[in-house]
C-alpha cells in the first residue's frame, strides 16, 4: 500500500476515534461547546481577513 494512503487512513481513523470521545465529553457541557464554536468563528474570520489582505483567493 502506498505510504500516502496509509498516512491518510491513519489520520482519519485516529480523528474519528478522538472525535467520538471528544463529542461524548462535550455533550454534557453546553458552555464549552459555545466557547469552542465562538473561537472557531473568530479564527475563521481572522484567516479570511489575512487571506484578503495578502491577496489570496477567498
Amino acid at each position: 500500500m502506498n505510504g500516502a494512503v496509509v498516512r491518510v487512513v491513519l489520520r482519519y481513523g485516529v480523528g474519528t476515534i478522538f472525535g467520538m470521545e471528544a463529542a461524548q465529553a462535550l455533550a454534557g457541557d453546553p458552555d464549552l461547546v459555545l466557547l469552542l464554536a465562538a473561537g472557531a468563528g473568530v479564527g475563521i474570520e481572522y484567516a479570511w481577513r489575512v487571506a484578503k489582505r495578502k491577496g489570496w483567493t477567498t
